[in-house]
């Protein structure tokens, strides 16, 4: 992460992060943690931006029903709060992984632990560094009318 810029947001959307970090949405990194509901076991999803994860695709890849952690089981295992968890350094092992639609793009942005704060790293890097493996389980929101 030696090449890795940190940068101050003052947003509550990936689109308003964007549009502040002069980027596409997608490539705002969301860290998405679910509770595997046989294993009990924290999983890590690192999704683009616009994009949102599927319950269905996401347990398939985890070989278990995955359901969204509440907030206190994302502290617990991450150390960090529901809105900061960056994509590595938790407090204890996740499994992770990695909406393809990120290794798009030369550069992405993700959460740093703390609320506001990004970095830019290469989607790659940030995959290996994160040990998460690059899967299908998003879809994009459905647009409103």
């Amino acid at each position: 992460m030696r090449d890795a810029v940190f940068k101050v947001v003052n947003a509550c959307c990936d689109q308003s992060i964007a549009d502040q970090l002069t980027c596409e949405a997608d490539q705002v990194v969301r860290s998405e943690v679910y509770r595997g509901a046989s294993s009990a076991a924290a999983m890590l999803f690192l999704v683009a931006g616009n994009r949102r994860v599927n319950g269905a695709q996401a347990s398939g890849l985890a070989y278990e029903a995955a359901y969204p952690a509440d907030l206190a089981f994302i502290r617990t295992q991450t150390g960090f709060e529901p809105d900061s968890v960056p994509p590595t350094g938790h407090a204890h092992p996740i499994r992770a992984w990695m909406d393809p639609r990120l290794l798009e793009f030369d550069k992405v942005w993700a959460c740093a632990g703390a609320p506001a704060l990004v970095f830019s790293i290469d989607p790659e890097a940030l995959r290996r560094l994160a040990g998460a493996v690059a899967g299908d389980f998003t879809g994009y929101w459905a647009a409103s009318s």
